[in-house]
Formats: C-alpha cells, sequence, structure tokens
C-alpha cells in the first residue's frame, strides 16, 4: 500500500513540509532527518503525488522558454531548433513540463511578458536573451520569477549560460589564417546583437595578432535575402575578400551562400566558414568549415541552473561559460593548403 505524506511524517517523526522539503531535495534539512525520512520512503516504495506537490508548493510542473522571434523566423533556425531540443531533454529529465512563448510578431515582447506574469502558470523561465529590454526582466524579479538567460545581455546582469563568442569569432578567423587566407571578411548579423558584436570582435581580436590590415564586417538585417544579396555583391566590387565567415547559421547562411554563388563568389576557390555547425553541413558540396557550439552542454546548464532556483538554492555561479570547437572541412581549403603562396 501506498503511504501518504502525512504517514510518512507521522512515521519518521517530523512535519508534513519536512517530508516535502526531503523529497524535493530541498537544501537546509538535517541530514539525519533525510537519511530517517529516505529510509521509510524506500521501505514503502513511496510515490508522491504529482499534483499534491505542486500544490504545497505553489508548483505548476511546467518551465517556460521565451524565444525573443516570431515564429517563422525561429522555427525555420537551426540554432534555436537545437537549443529547444536540448532543453526539453533536460527538463524533461527533471520532472518538468517545457512550454514554449513566441511572440506573434518579430521584436513584440511586452505584451508576452505581461501575459506570462498575469497567468502565473510557470515556476520559471529560460529566456532567449537577444534584444530584451532590461525593464521585462525586472518585472520577473519583482514577481519572484525564476529565470535564467540563454546568452548574455549587456545591460542586465543576472544568471545566464552563454558560449565564449568573441574566442569563437577569434579561432574561426585564425582558422583562415592558418590556411593562408589574408583578406578574410566577415558578414554578421545586425551589431545590436550581443553575440554578433562579441563574434565580430573576436575576429578583429585575430587580425590585430595577425598584423592583417585587411578588415571588413558587413551587418545584414536578417532573414532578407535580397539585402544579403545586396551586401555581397558591394563587398566584392572593391578590394574583394578572399575568404568569407558567416557570422550565423540556419537561414542567413544560406542566404549567404546563394548570395555568394550567384554573385561569383566560388567556393572551395574562395574560402568560407560559418556559424553554427550542424550535420547537413558534411553533405555540402564542398562540405562547410563550421563553428560548433556545445548545445547538450548549453542545455544540462541551463535547466540546472534554473532547477536551483526554482527549489531556492544558490546556484554554483551565476554564469556559465561553454567553449566552442571547429569542424573543418573542405570550404576553407584544406586540401590545398601547401599550394598556397
Amino acid at each position: 500500500m501506498n503511504l501518504t505524506i502525512n504517514e510518512i511524517a507521522r512515521l519518521a517523526q517530523v512535519s508534513k513540509g519536512t517530508v516535502s522539503k526531503v523529497l524535493n531535495n530541498y537544501p537546509g534539512i538535517n541530514e539525519k532527518t533525510r537519511e530517517r525520512v529516505m529510509k521509510i520512503v524506500k521501505q514503502h516504495d513511496f510515490e508522491p503525488n504529482s499534483a499534491a506537490q505542486a500544490l504545497a508548493f505553489r508548483r505548476t510542473g511546467n518551465i517556460g522558454l521565451i524565444i525573443p522571434h516570431s515564429p517563422l523566423y525561429a522555427m525555420h533556425d537551426t540554432f534555436w531548433a537545437s537549443l529547444v531540443m536540448s532543453v526539453t531533454t533536460e527538463v524533461i529529465a527533471n520532472g518538468f513540463n517545457l512550454v514554449l512563448h513566441l511572440p506573434q510578431q518579430e521584436g513584440r515582447m511586452e505584451d508576452l511578458f505581461k501575459s506570462i506574469l498575469r497567468k502565473k502558470q510557470l515556476d520559471g523561465l529560460i529566456i532567449g536573451a537577444e534584444l530584451l529590454d532590461k525593464n521585462y526582466l525586472t518585472s520577473l524579479i519583482k514577481n519572484d520569477t525564476p529565470f535564467v538567460l540563454l546568452g548574455q545581455n549587456p545591460g542586465f546582469s543576472h544568471c545566464a549560460v552563454d558560449v565564449d563568442n568573441r574566442h569563437a569569432g577569434q579561432a574561426i578567423c585564425q582558422h583562415l589564417l592558418d590556411h593562408g587566407y589574408k583578406r578574410i571578411a566577415m558578414v554578421s548579423g545586425p551589431s545590436e546583437f550581443y553575440h554578433y558584436a562579441d563574434r565580430a570582435n573576436g575576429y578583429l581580436d585575430a587580425l590585430e595578432s595577425a598584423g592583417v590590415s585587411y578588415r571588413r564586417v558587413v551587418n545584414v538585417v536578417l532573414d532578407n535575402s535580397a539585402i544579403m544579396e545586396k551586401a555581397i555583391r558591394e563587398l566584392l566590387q572593391s578590394d574583394p575578400p578572399d575568404a568569407i565567415i558567416c557570422n550565423a547559421g540556419g537561414e542567413f547562411m544560406f542566404d549567404c551562400l546563394t548570395a555568394c554563388r550567384n554573385v561569383g563568389f566560388d567556393i572551395p576557390e574562395k574560402g568560407f566558414a560559418t556559424f553554427d555547425d550542424y550535420r547537413h553541413l558534411d553533405f555540402m558540396s564542398p562540405g562547410i568549415t563550421a563553428v560548433r557550439q556545445p548545445f547538450l552542454e548549453i542545455g544540462q546548464a541551463t535547466v540546472q541552473m534554473l532547477v536551483d532556483l526554482i527549489k531556492g538554492q544558490v546556484p554554483e555561479t551565476e554564469l556559465v561559460i561553454t567553449k566552442t570547437s571547429i569542424v573543418p572541412r573542405e570550404s576553407c581549403g584544406e586540401t590545398r593548403t601547401r599550394n598556397r603562396s
């Protein structure tokens, strides 16, 4: 027979609240008390009623993921698809449900935050940090809503998980330099996006360290193939590059590759590398060299930090920075390095 929490509390000679805290792994419980409760739980194969637990601690069992882009853009984007996969895996492993939240229109975040705060149907939030108004985040703190940022927001310091974007930009530029390219340009998303700016700074760091004077950063709006082609065409008109770093993956990368093909920037006769790495890049001709982000590690770190906050625990650190790696393929001339002058 499955005992109730009240019966376990009576057998362990503790309060019902103490039993609940032990079952939810809350800090501050005497270790002997914790062992006594868990011994009874194991002896009787106790399975806590999730609805009762949620009610006792005012929990919903739901974690929200806010993607700060419209569904049309976000669901087309391989970056967000990979993050949703990794976050969902870890959320489920921790016994929660994942609820996706996206604005109806690109950039229209105010109504979304107001709705989340009004409904109070989430135990915590994971929030894409791109272009977020700090007032939205301040409102979450005032309402005691635990949240973790995916990426850093320069205007707001809070618990966050990110990659070392500056190092990634430096590393991929250095990779091209090591393969003999000297006129390396970067085609980037809007400069107001912190991660794009950070990667561009890393690219400039590599050129500075190598004593290379050629530096071209072209910022292009997202999800507009016509503007992309115009930007690439203008880039090639005067002192054209011998290699291009595409500062974003997904549709942005495909727009960039299409534009390069249309205006005669031939790969791999010219070098090309991109953020982020996905398996389909192996099957392109030529294969595309890419910066790989550790999506599983990002998902694990983000959800664990949020679960700690939900439980009232202090995370080990408020900022987790993960490392990227480079996946070399034919687009950077690996097979003809020795022939370069």
